[in-house]
């Protein structure tokens, strides 16, 4: 067990509580206006990599996804069979569990930057991905003045772990590479991630204003399997 792997371990039975943070709380909403976009009424099967507790997976079944989750922490694992009833498996390093070409959408959440080798994961994601299968992923904002702040004051914008135990850093420019060197095609942002505290309707004149790469918190890459 690694650093890491070890740390989600010890905060899985507390780790719903992430979501009344800045960091957590438009992420499943962002989810939602992905799924009712681009890929309104896609069918099938819905892969969370690195899945914690499963709060994605109502997120899925609203729109008649089968959702199945996979994550490195055996405890978080546990508690997301345990409070949402979900499939959800342990993996170990890249080796995922499923058949070739057997998901029609995948998506991973600031998981990337904490992985030994970028490449094998994205390559495997691929496989189980069905040919023209969408996948979403995060990569935090590491250039935006919420990071620079968590840096001076840890915690800053309610990220349960320090950025200094990130393995990678990547910017749009570098994962687009990564993604096309393993797979996938058109490459895009999405969206930019905003704060919590910012995305309530009297503060929607800021969701423009968050594109501005060191206002958002996170940057949301969609891609496709080729």
């Amino acid at each position: 067990m690694d650093d890491n792997e070890s740390l989600f371990d010890r905060k899985a039975s507390s780790w719903d509580e992430n979501y009344n943070n800045i960091f957590y709380r438009d992420r499943n909403a962002l989810l939602k206006e992905w799924l009712g976009g681009p890929l309104k009424g896609v069918q099938g099967s819905a892969l969370d990599i690195g899945c914690g507790t499963a709060q994605a997976s109502q997120v899925y079944r609203d729109f008649g996804l089968e959702y199945i989750g996979v994550d490195r922490s055996r405890n978080m694992v546990a508690e997301a069979k345990q409070k949402r009833g979900v499939s959800a498996f342990v993996v170990e390093r890249a080796r995922l569990p499923f058949e070739s070409g057997s998901m029609a959408v995948a998506n991973m959440f600031n998981v990337i930057e904490f992985v030994d080798d970028p490449g094998e994961l994205l390559r495997e994601i691929r496989r189980v991905l069905r040919p023209g299968g969408r996948f979403l992923l995060t990569i935090t904002n590491h250039n935006s003045l919420l990071a620079l702040g968590s840096r001076v004051k840890r915690g800053l914008w309610g990220m349960p772990y320090d950025l200094a135990e990130a393995k990678s850093r990547y910017d749009f420019k570098k994962i687009r590479a990564l993604l096309s060197a393993n797979g996938f095609r058109g490459a895009h942002v999405f969206r930019h991630g905003i704060p919590a505290w910012i995305s309530s309707n009297e503060f929607r004149w800021y969701h423009e204003a968050a594109r501005n790469v060191l206002l958002s918190s996170s940057i949301y890459v969609d891609a496709q399997a080729s």
